[in-house]
């Protein structure tokens, strides 16, 4: 990418950061910011006692996987100190390894009150959960509004979804490849997003 950028292409990243020498400009969530919403979600519902909660890893080449685990971790630590991450499962976005990870994680950890994926293979964390008999008394926190979490949502298997609008990202993306975004190059185009629920699904979900 940055031998490509040295001969005059222009390189946008988005959803998930890469470093500054490899593209021209970001355009995709404060991640830092989303993880710290998933810890207020949790803590907040949780309340005021000592709970385990896990955290469901995605893929380890992706900086806004990295970005929301710390901020998620460092949301508990400096508001919810009674809650816990006491466990973690390495998902790789994948249904089936999350499947089996959060199956390990619910054996090794029997007490946990709720979990934050902070990546992909939702509908296999819901398998896992569904076997273990957790699914109705599991706090669940992921990520995205699309064809797999919707469902899901509406089911009540997963109670919240932090996501943005997919056609913002890439209306936002587009205007900075093509050069007709006012912004300078090198920018970090930070877009908003929303904490969603079975009652209050955006439109883009059924897009």
């Amino acid at each position: 990418l940055s031998a490509a950028r040295a001969r005059g292409k222009r390189v946008i990243a988005v959803i998930s950061d890469l470093a500054p020498s490899a593209r021209d400009a970001f355009v995709g969530l404060d991640d830092r910011a989303v993880g710290q919403t998933a810890a207020f979600l949790i803590g907040r519902m949780l309340g005021d006692r000592p709970t385990p909660v896990g955290v469901v890893l995605g893929s380890p080449a992706f900086r806004n996987h990295e970005d929301r685990e710390i901020g998620f971790r460092s949301g508990l630590r400096a508001n919810f100190p009674k809650v816990v991450i006491s466990g973690e499962a390495q998902g790789e976005d994948s249904a089936d390894l999350t499947r089996n990870a959060v199956a390990r994680l619910l054996r090794d950890h029997p007490a946990l009150g709720a979990i934050y994926n902070v990546g992909g293979g939702n509908a296999g964390m819901v398998d896992a959960l569904r076997a273990a008999g957790r699914a109705a008394d599991m706090l669940v926190v992921g990520h995205e509004v699309n064809p797999v979490t919707a469902p899901l949502l509406r089911a009540g298997a997963m109670d919240f979804a932090i996501a943005g609008d997919p056609a913002e990202l890439l209306s936002s993306a587009l205007a900075l490849a093509a050069g007709s975004d006012p912004g300078k190059q090198g920018v970090e185009r930070h877009l908003p997003f929303g904490v969603y629920t079975r009652f209050n699904l955006p439109a883009f979900a059924a897009a």
